[in-house]
């Protein structure tokens, strides 16, 4: 019954103007919630745009099959799937905490390897930074198909999304 009175109060002390932006948008009472709307919105954000540059490995995927000879379709297919992976997992072990750790440096960060007392807060921004990196991997793909070892290939993709791309 406190609450109710104070609220009544609270409404009864505003002015005509302050009581209808209340009444029409509520939002002197819902700045908290409009702050976790926000945040909520942009994280959804990121969610949905690293699902669509994800949607590039397809690309790149038709792209690099249609560029290289019949017999070496699925060998390049599998190479851009394993690519996803074997990235996700070296950005997950090694790339965040070199791009976005804390207790670094100018250059790059120094803790969060392997997402180490990582913020849920932070993981669609997580996401969002795999793609983009898994995506830089992939995009050599192309120009080394059919030129390159599938060693050397994942080799590189580790290293690429691991330790090149973090930093940059």
């Amino acid at each position: 019954m406190a609450d109710t009175d104070n609220l009544q109060d609270l409404f009864n002390s505003l002015n005509g103007e302050q009581k209808m932006e209340l009444l029409h948008n509520r939002s002197l009472f819902n700045e908290k919630q409009l702050d976790i709307l926000m945040n909520n919105t942009d994280q959804f954000f990121l969610i949905v745009i690293a699902i669509i540059i994800f949607f590039m490995q397809c690309g790149f995927a038709f792209l690099e099959a249609g560029s290289v000879r019949s017999k070496n379709t699925v060998n390049i297919l599998i190479k851009n799937m394993l690519d996803a992976f074997i990235g996700g997992i070296s950005y997950w072990a090694i790339g965040w905490g070199l791009a976005y750790g804390e207790d670094g440096n100018l250059f790059c960060g120094g803790s969060q390897f392997f997402n180490f007392q990582l913020s849920y807060s932070l993981y669609p921004k997580w996401f969002f930074q795999f793609v983009f990196a898994a995506t830089a991997a992939t995009i050599v793909s192309g120009a080394i198909a059919e030129r390159c070892q599938f060693f050397a290939y994942f080799a590189y993709s580790i290293i690429i999304t691991g330790w090149v791309y973090p930093p940059v």
